[in-house]
This record gives C-alpha cells, sequence and structure tokens, in this order.
C-alpha cells in the first residue's frame, strides 16, 4: 500500500478521526485500530531500565504527558547510522543538537515533536541507512506494569539503556502487523530508544504506554489509557533553557473539521486547534484566535484552555467561502499561553473547483520550463497528466480531490528538481513510481522500481569505489482491461519483500498497459531496463525476466528477440502461440498474417533460448491458458537444447500469486549468469528489426518465406557458422555492439533499424503527417484519418502522438521521425517531395503496384519504405484511400500490416478482423517487390 499522505496514513491506517464534531462542542476520538490494516504492538519489551543521571542529565528539559490513550509523539531524533540496521547498537547521551553517540558522525538529535497522534519521520530518514533513531525518557511517578503498544509498516527494534527488549521485522503483507506486551516500567526516569525503518519512502509509527493491552484479533476488551504520573522527558541543548511556548505551538493540531479540506463558495466549514499528541506541560492557559483570509477574526474570543483541557475541547470558528478563485486560501490560528502570543499556525484550505486549472496551468508551466531547460522533465508531466487522466474519468469530486492536489504538488516538486537536471528520486530507497521521456512519441511513461536496502546502506562513494553491481530482475505484469498511467499496477509487499531478501532491483514496466509487450510496449520494456541501468549500477550479467499470464508471455517474445541481454527467465501462466491465432492452427491463416504472427510467436523462436534458461509454472486447472500451452513450451524447448523445466501445480489462473510471493523463483534466477561468450549460438527471426544477437548482425533476410536462421560456435576468438540460410555480417569479438549497422549506399537495403512490417515504424520515433495541398474535401479527410490514427494510437499506446499539417512539419521532423504521411501524393506536400524515391504512385484516385493499377474509391493503402528526407534510418509510411483497421481490436489494429497492403472496407474471415487485402506482402532485402513474397486476392 503507497501512503499518498499524512491525512490518509492517520485516517486509513489507524483509524483515527483527528478531529469530530458533537453537538456541545469540539472534541478528539480515537476509534480503535482497524484490524483489517493489522496494526503491530510492541509488548513484553522487558523492563525498561532506569537512566542513571550522572551519564544523562535531564534539567533543562521539555516534559509533556501522552495523551488519553498512551500515545507518544515527542521525541529526539537522528538519521540511522551507517552499517546494517540489524547490527547498529543505540547510540547513547541523546539531547537536543548533540552529535549522534556523543561522537563527531555529521548526524545530530534534533527535537520532533508531532500534532497528531503518530509520528512520522519520512523526510528525516538517512536515504543510505533506510532508518532513524528516535529516543525519549520516560518519567513514571508510580512504576509498574505497562503495555507498549504501537503500529508500524516497517521493521522496527526498541532498545532500554542499550539493551534490545524488542525485534520486529518488517511485515511480509502490505499492511502494517501488531503486536501487545506487557514490561514492568521502574519508578523514577528510563530511556527508550526505537529504531524505525522506511518502507516506500515512508516511515512512521504509533507507539504509546497504557495499562492494559490492545483487543487482540477483534476482540472486546478494557480499552486502554495512559496512566497517570507517567511522564515523557525531553533534554534541552546543552546550555539552552527549553522553549516550552515553541514545543506548545507544534504539538497544537489544527485542522478543518465536519467537512473536507475541499470547499465550494457559499459553504462553511468548522476550523479547529486542539491537542492529540502528547500534551506539553508548564504552560499555563491557552488560548486561540481564528482569523480568515482577509484579515478578520472568526467568532468570538474564547475562554482559555489548559493542556489537559484540550485533550477533551478542541477550539473551533466558523469559516465561509465566498468564491472558487483561489486554489488555497489559509486561516490563521494565532496561539497564545497565558497572554502572550506563542505564534501563529495555517489551515490551508482549497477550493474544490480551482483544482482544473491549477492543474492545466502547472502542466502548461512545466512544458515552458522544459522547453527553456532543453530537456524533458517526465516525472513532473506523469503527475500532472495521472491528474487530469484521473479527473476526466471521474469528474471533479471531494474523494479524488485530495489525490489530484497531491500530483499538482508533486509535480511542482519534480519540476523544481528535474529543471535543474537533478533526479527528484536520487536519494529514494524502497518502492516507488518513476518515469522516463519515451523516444517514440515523446511521452511520460511510468515504471515501478524496487530499490532494495542493501543498495541504501552504501553511499554514493562506496558504491563508486567497490564498484558494486546489483541484479535487476523485470517484471511483466498480467492483462487488465482497466489499467491506465492513472492506475495500473498495486503494489504488491509480499512479492516485493522477496526482492529486498535477496538484495535484487525490481523493475516493473508498465509498457503501455496491454501490449501483449510486443511492439511499443517492448520497447518501452527496454527503455525501463536501460533507463535503471544508467540510474543504478545493475550488474550487466545478472538482468532477468520475469511475467504473468500476459507477461509470461512477454517474457518468451521479448527474451527470443533480445536473449544476449537477459541470463534467464520465469514465466507463469504464459501462452505458447500468440493471441491473433485465437487457438486456430497457422496453416488456417494467409501467407503473409502466418509471417507476422510467427514473428511474435513464443513456439515459433523456442531456438533463441539456447543461452537463455527458463522455469516455467502453471496451473493445472487454469481456464483462461490451459496448461497444455506451457507442456507444448517445454517440450518444443527442451526439442531445441534450451534448458527449460516446467512445474505444474494445482491451481487457476491466480495460482502464479502464491508462486511470486515464494522464494524459489527469485533464489533460482539469481544464481543464472549471463553468457557472454557461449559455446553456440543461435539466432531464428522473421523480423529483421530482431537479426542481431552478440556480435551478429545479419543484414538481409533469405528468400521467400523462411525464416532467418543461424547458429555459430565461438572457440576462443574464432566464430564458426554451422547454419546460415541469410546474408551477415560477422563482427570482431572485441568490438562494441553495433547501436547502428553501417551507413548503407543507394539503393536502400532492409537492416536491422530500417525495415518492415509497418508496426516497425512506430517503434522508434514517429509524426502523423496530415495533406493540405489537396482539395477541401481531401484536405479534410486526411486530417480526420489523421486524427483516428492519433485516437487508435492512444486507446493502445496510452499516450497522444504528434499531429502536424504538412507545411508545419520541420526539417529536424523530417530527419529524425518517421513519418506517417496521410494522402495522395497531390494532397500532401511530403508525399509529392518523397515520390520520385516510392516504389508506388498514389495519385489522383488511384494507386499501382507493379504494372496494375487500382482504383481508391472505397479502397485503401499503406506501405512502408526508406525515408528520402533521413539518413538516420528512419521511414516513411504512405497512407491513403480508407482507414484500416476498423474492426480491429484496439491492442491488435497494426499487428497484421505487411510492408504493403492495398485493402478495400470488408472484413477477413479469419478471425482476425483485418481489412480484407486484394494485394499484401513484403518487399525483399533491397525494397523491391518479389513476386515471392506478394499475394494477390482480387477473386475473393
Amino acid at each position: 500500500m503507497r501512503i499518498e499522505n499524512l491525512k490518509i496514513f492517520h485516517k486509513k491506517i489507524f483509524n483515527c478521526t483527528p478531529l469530530a464534531r458533537t453537538k456541545r462542542s469540539i472534541v478528539f476520538a480515537h476509534v480503535p485500530v482497524n484490524l483489517f490494516f493489522i496494526a503491530f504492538a510492541f509488548a513484553g519489551a522487558g523492563a525498561i531500565c532506569r537512566a542513571r543521571a550522572e551519564e544523562q542529565p535531564l534539567a533543562p528539559s521539555l516534559i509533556a504527558e501522552p495523551n488519553a490513550e498512551g500515545s507518544i509523539t515527542w521525541w529526539l531524533i537522528s538519521p540511522g547510522q551507517k552499517g546494517s540496521f540489524d547490527k547498529v547498537a543505540p547510540p547513547r547521551a541523546a539531547r537536543e543538537n548533540a552529535a549522534l553517540g556523543g561522537g563527531d558522525t555529521g548526524e545530530k538529535w534534533s527535537l520532533y515533536i508531532s500534532q497528531y497522534a503518530y509520528a512520522d519521520f519520512s523526510s528525516y530518514v538517512n536515504a543510505s541507512t533506510g532508518f532513524i533513531w528516535a529516543t525519549a525518557f520516560i518519567d513514571s511517578a508510580t512504576g509498574g506494569k505497562r503495555h507498549l503498544h504501537g503500529t508500524t509498516f516497517g521493521a522496527l527494534r526498541i532498545f532500554q539503556d542499550g539493551k534490545l527488549v524488542m525485534d520486529k521485522p518488517q511485515p511480509n503483507g502490505r499492511d502494517a502487523d501488531s503486536d501487545d506486551r506487557e514490561i514492568e516500567l521502574p519508578k523514577g526516569v528510563c530511556e527508550l530508544s526505537v529504531a524505525a525503518s522506511s518502507r516506500s519512502g515512508q516511515c512512521a509509527f504509533y507507539l504509546c504506554l497504557t495499562d492494559a493491552p490492545s483487543a487482540p484479533n477483534g476482540a472486546v476488551v478494557a480499552r486502554p489509557h495512559a496512566v497517570p504520573g507517567d511522564r515523557i522527558v525531553i533534554p534541552a541543548a546543552a546550555g539552552q533553557e527549553p522553549d516550552k511556548g515553541a514545543a506548545a505551538l507544534r504539538a497544537l493540531t489544527c485542522g478543518a473539521g465536519a467537512k473536507d479540506r475541499f470547499i465550494a463558495a457559499g459553504e462553511s466549514v468548522p476550523v479547529l486547534a486542539g491537542m492529540q499528541g502528547s500534551i506539553p506541560m508548564g504552560l499555563g492557559h491557552i488560548s486561540v484566535r481564528f482569523v480568515g483570509p482577509d484579515g478578520k477574526q472568526l467568532g468570538n474570543d474564547m475562554p482559555a484552555r489548559t493542556g489537559a483541557e484540550l485533550k477533551g475541547t478542541a477550539f473551533s470558528a466558523e469559516y465561509k467561502s465566498l468564491d472558487d478563485k483561489e486554489l488555497q486560501r489559509d486561516v490563521t490560528v494565532e496561539v497564545s499561553a497565558d497572554g502572550k502570543l506563542l505564534g501563529i499556525k495555517k489551515i490551508p484550505l482549497y477550493s474544490l473547483k480551482a483544482l482544473p486549472p491549477a492543474l492545466d496551468a502547472m502542466e502548461n508551466e512545466i512544458e515552458q520550463r522544459a522547453a527553456k531547460a532543453g530537456h524533458a522533465m517526465p516525472n513532473a508531466a506523469l503527475a500532472i497528466e495521472k491528474a487530469k487522466l484521473l479527473l476526466r474519468k471521474q469528474g471533479l469530486t471531494r474523494d479524488i480531490a485530495g489525490l489530484l492536489q497531491d500530483w499538482l504538488y508533486a509535480g511542482r516538486a519534480y519540476a523544481d528538481a528535474e529543471e535543474q537536471g537533478k533526479d527528484p528520486c536520487e536519494n529514494k530507497s524502497g518502492y516507488f513510481e518513476r518515469a522516463y521521456q519515451s523516444r517514440i512519441d515523446d511521452s511520460a511513461q511510468p515504471y515501478f522500481i524496487q530499490v532494495p536496502s542493501v543498495f541504501s546502506d552504501r553511499d554514493a562513494t562506496q558504491r563508486k569505489n567497490a564498484g558494486v553491481k546489483y541484479p535487476l530482475i523485470v517484471f511483466l505484469h498480467g492483462y487488465v482491461p482497466s489499467y491506465d498511467k492513472d492506475r495500473w499496477w498495486d503494489e504488491f509487499a509480499e512479492f516485493n519483500v522477496v526482492f529486498e531478501r535477496f538484495g535484487a532491483f525490481l523493475v516493473i514496466p508498465f509498457a503501455r498497459s496491454n501490449t501483449d509487450f510486443q511492439g511499443c510496449g517492448e520497447v518501452d520494456v527496454m527503455d525501463a531496463i536501460a533507463e535503471a541501468k544508467r540510474l543504478y549500477p545493475i550488474d550487466d550479467e545478472r538482468v532477468y525476466l520475469y511475467g504473468y499470464s500476459m507477461g509470461g508471455q512477454g517474457v518468451y517474445t521479448i527474451g527470443a528477440h533480445y536473449p544476449d541481454m537477459f541470463a534467464a527467465g520465469i514465466v507463469l501462466a504464459g501462452r505458447a502461440d500468440s493471441p491473433l491465432q485465437n487457438h486456430k492452427p497457422l496453416e488456417g491463416f494467409l501467407p503473409y498474417k502466418q509471417w507476422l504472427i510467427q514473428s511474435d510467436n513464443p513456439i515459433s523462436l523456442c531456438e533463441n533460448f539456447l543461452n537463455v534458461p527458463l522455469r516455467i509454472y502453471h496451473g493445472l486447472d487454469d481456464p483462461i491458458i490451459n496448461v497444455d500451452e506451457a507442456r507444448r513450451m517445454e517440450k518444443r524447448l527442451i526439442e531445441t537444447g534450451c534448458d527449460a523445466k516446467l512445474t505444474a501445480m494445482p491451481g487457476t489462473h491466480k495460482f502464479g500469486l502464491n508462486v511470486m510471493m515464494s522464494d524459489e523463483p527469485v533464489q533460482w534466477l539469481l544464481q543464472q549468469k549471463r553468457k557472454t561468450f557461449p559455446e553456440r549460438r543461435r539466432m531464428k527471426t522473421f523480423n529483421l528489426r530482431y537479426a542481431q544477437q552478440g556480435r551478429v548482425v545479419a543484414t538481409g533476410m533469405p528468400p521467400g518465406l523462411e525464416p532467418l536462421d543461424l547458429e555459430w560456435s565461438i572457440k576462443g576468438q574464432k566464430q564458426e557458422f554451422l547454419h546460415k540460410n541469410a546474408p551477415f555480417v560477422e563482427i570482431g569479438l572485441s568490438a562494441p555492439k553495433l547501436e547502428k549497422p553501417p551507413e548503407q549506399a543507394r539503393p536502400p537495403v532492409k537492416s536491422v533499424n530500417c525495415c518492415g512490417p509497418i508496426r516497425n515504424a512506430t517503434c522508434g520515433p514517429f509524426l502523423l503527417v496530415y495533406g493540405t495541398s489537396g482539395s477541401a474535401e481531401a484536405n479534410a479527410r486526411n486530417k480526420k484519418n489523421a486524427g483516428r490514427f492519433a485516437d487508435d494510437w492512444y486507446a493502445y499506446g496510452k499516450s497522444r502522438v504528434r499531429v502536424k499539417a504538412d507545411n508545419e512539419v520541420t526539417e529536424s521532423d523530417k530527419k529524425g521521425k518517421n513519418l506517417f504521411l496521410f494522402g495522395e501524393q497531390q494532397e500532401n506536400l511530403l508525399h509529392a517531395a518523397a515520390s520520385k524515391d516510392l516504389p508506388f504512385v498514389v495519385k489522383d484516385g488511384q494507386a499501382s503496384i507493379g504494372e496494375k493499377k487500382f482504383a481508391l474509391a472505397g479502397h485503401g493503402i499503406m506501405y512502408i519504405y526508406p525515408s528520402p528526407f533521413s539518413t538516420e534510418a528512419r521511414t516513411v509510411v504512405i497512407c491513403a484511400g480508407i482507414p484500416h483497421g476498423r474492426e480491429l481490436d484496439t491492442n491488435h489494429k497494426l499487428d497484421l500490416l505487411p510492408d504493403f497492403v492495398y485493402y478495400d472496407d470488408h472484413s477477413d474471415k479469419d478471425s482476425t478482423g483485418t481489412n480484407h487485402a486484394i494485394c499484401a506482402g513484403f518487399f525483399d532485402g533491397e525494397w523491391k517487390l518479389d513476386p515471392k513474397l506478394t499475394w494477390w486476392f482480387e477473386g475473393n
């Protein structure tokens, strides 16, 4: 569970109502801990030892008493020391501004006072150690038995004068866990030291000392209370008198009651001030005065109250909003004690209706700041995009207003860092979401990452000097129709903790939602891996794939396309065949469709796993993906000489959740290392895009419909080809892996970075360009068709692609992007400019393919070809006539487009939903028509 803000943490985790209204007064209400969130208690901590006065002088000190429920919220805190969390001894001699542990450590004790019944230390945690120390002294007038109770999500250790009395590990689940044990409190003063770890970037706990245990497992018991005479003692800085007034001001809880903090014009909301956490002592009578945004007092003067009186009755007044123009307006709370002004606090209130324009303004600001900085700000852009997406889906309501505001403020904070070229998550540990800018459509694409604590335990200098590198496991998620950027993967803490135990990085790419991890989804996976490697010291020899359901198939396809990048893979409930087959034999499809299906078909690519071992898990009673799919894959993999093993186990499609919570898959993965120079390699592909492995790059496909199939051995410095059926380039073993193939002279030839089919044009930077040089009717039609393609892309790729008129396209666009040109030659300026280099003539309502000419009325044509505008291996895609794919599923509109296709407005009867092709096929290695790769269906 991710804690979005403190109020969610307070209300949902502890189920406490900070401020509640009765008929006659404002009071604090504390509801018992919600057992759904499994609060953990620390009892049985053993005897708390007395601190000797000569070791720890306690005067001058701040003194407070626990609230009615025994909550302790006054602490001295310091970031955790270097070293393992479970081995560091508690520092002693804590007092404000003193060095941690009494030595010259660079860290000092500081005073922390919470205005709530819990303490939140998230912003104080040492980023490299991942935990914090909190110390308080308990002075008991009576001593005797007490119950030490608390709640937290992370690990926690409690010490008494240096002696470990409780050691609670991080819970395995996503929620907090609970415990409640009896201790013996001595009469007088004793020291309580707490080491609290962070989790998912948060570090907070609820800790109290009471006369009775909390209710176990929902049982009804007497409500626990603080014991009269128990006091919290916080030593002040040496040579300084404690500032009781400042402490009381920090402890005062101020907020809005009865309604949410978002209000509309004409609405009234009570504003409140009281005590919810520990209560300051020795301050006298406290009074407050509420002042509205206009500087006028709200309500009448109220009688002063002691801190003890504020436990039960809060100060209150009414604020009425007059308009919705400003997003935030503050009510000022002037706080005095015995007539002396202590200071002021602010109660921020927000206009619900001002949120949407504030998001629009922040979106524009981010774009302007990014343009000025000259680089993208993806984390900031994603935060605002998520907010606006949620707003469009659910409408403006109070239920989501807080989340929208959080994303608004996060966007600003990210922008402040990214504008300066800083990584806004640089020192963040645990599990969190990041974003990068996609090279495909310049969009912000999210991925989750878990940074293990073993990495955080080392500071940057140590990591650099030691050269320590870490394993990376890439998890590919399953198919969920509702996945979108605003909500696409919930933290699975039972899964995450496995990676923490093994000290491995975990990356979960969004991969454009439900793309089967093909096309742009595959590109996003590879880009997320590249981002992780750029930001963290990842070991290239220990990068692994792990996928469930659709993600299991993704492990097969991505692993087969890039086998030289991965050390091993885990497949849970993965398909053996492409979903395009719909469980039909390949022979039932047209030849060009068979070819396209096989390019991503797991069982057609098993040979590529020769050096990538796989472990396959499948439920015997899976009704969605039958276990026979896994059996077929295991059989075929073994036949091709691969290391594969299937574990078929009882269960349905959800069996994989239990597997994900176990150590076995990750433990096995981490025992594997990538074979940099294996004795044999195998490369089989139906798409030249994937014709690069190790230091061998194929420069052409075999004739006809035979897939590229190479096999070679590596002996010392020599490579010997055992089998080959196409041209190839042998790269020396000492040469670096090529990012781009050598520049090709004209005539153009197909290469890894410049080839069909048409979908490949959307796997790199691309732009949609509509024609403006035709008739008004033609111009409107071409603009509409480009817009329709953009809408289809948004539904599929979950981001907007740029659409431009042909006369708006820049030289940079031409050079750096694949161009989809909508309109015939006389209708589109770029189509006309490229026409002398193109193989087909599409002009004046006709299309010519070879010697044949066809009318475009009621028909359409699409084809891909090297771009004459660029030397950077870019392509153009000509789109004219009626649009393709009207009846195709959102996620498969591009999958069955070959290099070229001329079609009508009917659909094929093979269950694919594609437009009926009259002519379809692939260009040969020199981008020429080949009768063996061209199919005509004129009579069908």
